[in-house]
């Protein structure tokens, strides 16, 4: 074979294998995957599987535990100590935690499930190795520790409480200054978090960093929803090699949209963002670099990025919010709302005193309020 020949033997069997890459090379030359997503998981994955497992668990036991196990009916149960049909021992506290003190041992501990049929209040200092069941509220003192804790009312825990596994409350769940929650969190109400309270993935209909979450006027200092600047039409100037298809904006460095400026539809900025005071982009925004909104800033839409994003102060994020870096919730500043669910997913996220999600916060190395 000539060398001629071999060349062009070689050249075809080349093209041959790069053909089937050649969406890629293109896509890698001249990127078109910068449409922004239009919404991005208005959930944050089931964190009440644990608690509903609890749930059954009970409900497959006490109907058929020896008589010396619980009653269902709380208007008839009586405090009373007991193992459940699977060995595991119990305390069933029908009045008050007094029998709590009897079967607690001397470091403190409870080593049975506990199940209270109405509302208990504890000292604090208990530490729970086994699931509580809370039918009625709950109020724990401070540096009280729970294995798990399911609340089928309000639960409230005092400062410097920490939670092993999981927590759920069908109502409202409070965690003073100082608590920590090492799994998940829930609440089909409301979760109200204290100074320096840290977690990783929680989740209920409202979220709110407030300076005490155990005072029952905890609410009336949270800020209403932030106001909308109107969006007419754009006013900010684009740099130079924007292009405008498909319905979105695409910036091919650095933008900076200044106070009070507006942008039009969707925007993908392929540098860092910065959107000034009062500023508002009318759609969903992805940013391959940092995102920084100056106070009272506004998208209509969801924020994702590929390092970090930071909020300043009651500035407003209608979508979801998911980031490869860090995000930080300024104070007053809202991410969704009570008709419109988000989340926030990241490396690891803070929220300052005042802030408000509507949905879900999951962080990989952990997020605080601060």
């Amino acid at each position: 074979m000539s060398v001629v020949a071999f060349l062009a033997l070689f050249a075809v069997a080349v093209a041959w294998f790069l053909l089937p890459l050649l969406p890629a090379l293109r896509e890698l030359l001249s990127p078109t995957d910068a449409e922004p997503l239009t919404a991005v998981g208005q959930d944050a994955g089931d964190l009440t599987v644990f608690a509903d497992g609890f749930r059954d668990y009970l409900a497959r036991q006490l109907p058929t535990a020896p008589s010396s196990a619980p009653s269902t009916d709380p208007s008839t149960a009586a405090s009373r100590v007991g193992t459940l049909v699977d060995g595991t021992p119990f305390v069933q506290l029908a009045e008050s935690a007094e029998l709590l003190r009897e079967v607690a041992l001397t470091d403190g501990s409870i080593p049975r499930v506990v199940i209270a049929e109405r509302a208990l209040t504890l000292p604090g200092g208990e530490t729970f190795p086994l699931e509580v069941l809370a039918r009625g509220p709950l109020r724990a003192g401070k540096g009280t520790i729970f294995r798990a804790l399911l609340g089928m009312d309000d639960l409230t825990l005092g400062a410097g409480s920490e939670i092993l596994r999981w927590v759920h409350a069908d109502g409202t769940l409070r965690l003073a200054e100082g608590c920590t929650v090492h799994g998940r969190a829930s609440a089909t109400a409301r979760i109200l978090l204290g100074p320096d309270v840290a977690f990783s993935r929680i989740r209920a209909a409202h979220i709110a960093a407030v300076p005490d979450p155990t005072a029952d006027d905890a609410l009336a200092l949270l800020d209403d929803a932030p106001s909308l600047p109107p969006v007419i039409s754009g006013t900010a100037r684009l740099p130079a090699g924007t292009l405008r298809e498909r319905g979105y904006t695409r910036v091919p460095g650095d933008l900076t949209i200044p106070a009070g400026g507006t942008v039009t539809g969707a925007l993908v900025v392929q540098g860092r963002l910065s959107v000034g005071e009062g500023a508002r982009v009318g759609g969903s925004v992805k940013v391959h670099g940092e995102c920084t909104l100056a106070a009272d800033a506004v998208i209509d839409g969801t924020l994702v990025s590929r390092r970090g994003v930071t909020l300043g102060a009651r500035c407003l994020v209608q979508g979801s919010i998911v980031a490869e870096g860090d995000v930080v919730v300024g104070s007053g500043s809202w991410v969704g709302s009570p008709s419109t669910p988000a989340s926030i997913a990241a490396v690891r996220v803070t929220i300052r005193s005042g802030a408000q999600v509507f949905g879900a916060i999951s962080a990989r190395l952990g997020a605080q309020t601060g």
